[in-house]
């Protein structure tokens, strides 16, 4: 099976920065083609037809470009391509993302049939935790068999065109039909997600659609009458029953349709499902496209690395005729010039999804393969390496020697962080958000809003509870008070003092996206971009920022001091001094920034999606160091109590660089 088709004559030989190689397939608003360049690797280039660009839908056409854009920006999963680049090819909109060597879901079930029951149940698992975690964000799309890439590690979801937010307004004319109609629930919204998955599962299980493919005159009707069961092994019916139920307020969330899929499977490796010629059929597509060399994925400014020749070996890559070098090995890195500062760089095995300074002098980097490792602040050098048996969320406490760490299986996994050395887990039932330590308690709040805490020093269980609603905005500590931002709207304030109590603020009539907490107050980020302020106990608003820079996914503040940071996808980032309303710092030339934002004393660090880390000076706007990686940045980095700036990138790079010499990270 080909991925790639021969390029036409009319087709570009190079995108941006992008050498264009192939053609990889093409829809309706633009051609998809496989580029490389020479320091980010193969990826997946998709231009706007140039006819659209001219057409009387052209707004309507660049805005459904923009919202993809957009939403690879903010939206990171392992199994979905990470955004890359974006920019313009003579007046068109293109998009850059990872390339993901394997066909369409549809194109293998048409190639070599239905799948077997136990595959199609970790292929259901693999999309319904995309789906899920979409949701947790407030955004849907179709899901269908076509943007389904299927590797032997999971399935991949593409094509994010007709995404959008659960409040945003949608571009799309009233009446027109947008999406593939066999896979296609008309009234639209989250359980239209369910009801794709559904029908996609339907096809991989039987090797045909939910309804017929349309007939002459139909295209642009919905598609009408019962769904096709036939054929449906019995292990799955009900599942799919329930996916693809006429009445949309029966159908289940993503989230259940993942604990139902999950609790069928016998076999947790989606690539041990699958039948030998289906394994041949992925491993034979995928060989041509095996031996293109990883990225380099670190440059470190103002002076950067000179490019290898063709016939070197790249940085930290062992030479073919040599073993591979200690994995435990750092590379040395400088910031160059005359200021240079010693720094170093490390290439772990997936994204980055939090980086946490810790005790003795060590930085925790949590994966999204599961893996927990501890790094030298000094040097980079590995001091030990966990691997988790479930997928990490991210969120990470450290109290004492104890390390708590959230994982999609429910539970908060416990380490001593001197070794590693796992302890017993904690039982939080739901998928772990976030966790805090506040007081002798670290509280963990699950995606569904369910509310544990526990003692820090022996993990014994405190208490549960629940916010009534999914947790969206994140957690923020005051004491012993625990601030969370709900779905609903609403600020949730939790009360470690009393057993944990819950009560909650006004609603703030949007979707929460980001909760911090200064010397003066709660800080609200939500989905229409403004911030609000909040006294610590509930009050009326004492500041507000306006919502015109883009939405707002990342807000900090210093408990110490009156000052508040956001940053938006626009790539707009403030500064501001909640108590007078003055602002302190703007910058609006930056790229689209979601959740890496780090205000740390008189330092603040940004990681954008177009890779730089940028170290700056709160008091001057002054830029102290700037990290370029490859790939998106979406952890925020930390900063050591010796001054070392950590940062993590999507693509497991992981450096470390200290600041200026004789640089304070304190107010002076």
């Amino acid at each position: 099976m080909r991925l790639v088709k021969p390029l036409h004559d009319d087709d570009p030989r190079r995108v941006g920065p992008f050498e264009i190689l192939n053609r990889l397939g093409e829809g309706g608003c633009g051609v998809v083609y496989l580029g490389v360049a020479r320091d980010s690797g193969l990826v997946a280039v998709k231009v706007m037809r140039a006819a659209l660009e001219r057409g009387e839908k052209r707004d309507e056409h660049r805005a459904r470009f923009r919202r993809e854009i957009e939403f690879l920006t903010y939206f990171s999963h392992r199994f979905v391509p990470r955004f890359v680049k974006s920019g313009n090819h003579q007046g068109c909109p293109y998009l850059a993302t990872q390339f993901v060597a394997g066909p369409t879901l549809h194109a293998l079930v048409w190639q070599c049939g239905r799948l077997p029951v136990e595959a199609v149940l970790g292929l259901g698992a693999g999309l319904a935790g995309i789906v899920h975690d979409m949701h947790r964000l407030g955004v849907h799309r179709d899901v269908k068999p076509g943007n389904v890439l299927v590797t032997p590690e999971g399935p991949h979801l593409i094509d994010f065109g007709l995404a959008h937010l659960r409040d945003a307004v949608h571009v799309t004319r009233q009446g027109d039909i947008v999406g593939t109609r066999e896979y296609l629930d008309p009234d639209g919204g989250m359980p239209a997600d369910v009801f794709g998955l559904g029908g996609t599962l339907l096809y991989a299980a039987t090797g045909h659609p939910p309804y017929e493919a349309a007939t002459p005159g139909s295209a642009d009707r919905p598609p009408t009458g019962p769904v096709d069961f036939s054929g449906v092994p019995e292990e799955l019916r009900e599942i799919l029953e329930s996916c693809l139920h006429p009445t949309r307020s029966q159908r289940p969330r993503a989230v259940t349709i993942l604990e139902l899929l999950q609790a069928r499977r016998r076999v947790t490796s989606f690539a041990a499902t699958l039948p030998a010629t289906v394994a041949r059929e992925l491993r034979d597509t995928a060989a041509p496209f095996t031996s293109i060399p990883a990225p380099v994925p670190f440059r470190a400014h103002p002076a950067p690395p000179r490019a290898p020749r063709p016939d070197q070996p790249r940085p930290n890559q062992p030479r073919p005729d040599q073993p591979r070098p200690d994995e435990r090995r750092a590379v040395p890195a400088s910031a160059g010039g005359r200021d240079a500062v010693p720094g170093w760089r490390r290439q772990l095995g997936d994204w980055v999804q939090a980086v946490v300074a810790a005790p003795a002098s060590q930085v925790l980097v949590v994966t999204a393969d599961g893996v927990i490792t501890a790094l030298a602040e000094s040097d980079g050098v590995q001091r030990w390496q966990e691997k988790l048996p479930a997928a990490t969320t991210g969120a990470l406490a450290i109290t004492g020697s104890r390390v708590y760490v959230g994982a999609d299986d429910g539970d908060l996994h416990v380490l001593d962080v001197r070794d590693g050395r796992r302890l017993p887990r904690s039982r939080v039932g739901g998928r772990v958000s976030s966790c805090v330590l506040a007081g002798r308690y670290v509280v963990a709040v699950a995606s569904d809003g369910a509310v544990a805490a526990f003692d820090g020093a022996t993990g014994a269980h405190a208490w549960d509870d629940t916010l009534g609603c999914a947790l969206t905005g994140g957690l923020a500590v005051a004491g012993p008070m625990v601030y969370a931002g709900g779905a609903d709207g609403r600020v949730y304030a939790i009360d470690t003092s009393r057993d944990g109590e819950i009560s909650h603020f006004p609603s703030m009539g949007q979707r929460i996206h980001a909760v911090a907490v200064s010397g003066v107050g709660v800080h609200v980020a939500g989905a229409d971009g403004g911030v609000i302020s909040l006294g610590l106990n509930g009050s009326a608003p004492g500041w507000r920022l306006g919502a015109d820079h883009g939405q707002v996914w990342a807000c900090r503040a210093d408990p110490a001091s009156t000052l508040v940071a956001t940053a938006s996808i626009e790539g707009v980032l403030r500064v501001d001094d909640a108590a007078t309303g003055s602002n302190r710092l703007t910058r609006s030339d930056l790229r689209a920034i979601r959740r890496s934002l780090t205000l740390h004393g008189a330092t603040l660090l940004v990681g954008c999606v177009d890779g730089p880390l940028i170290a700056m000076d709160v008091r001057s706007g002054a830029e102290l160091r700037r990290l370029d990686g490859d790939s998106p940045m979406d952890a925020p980095a930390a900063v050591t109590s010796s001054g070392v700036i950590v940062g993590g990138w999507l693509d497991g790079t992981v450096i470390g660089l200290a600041l200026s010499p004789g640089y304070s990270l304190a107010w002076i």
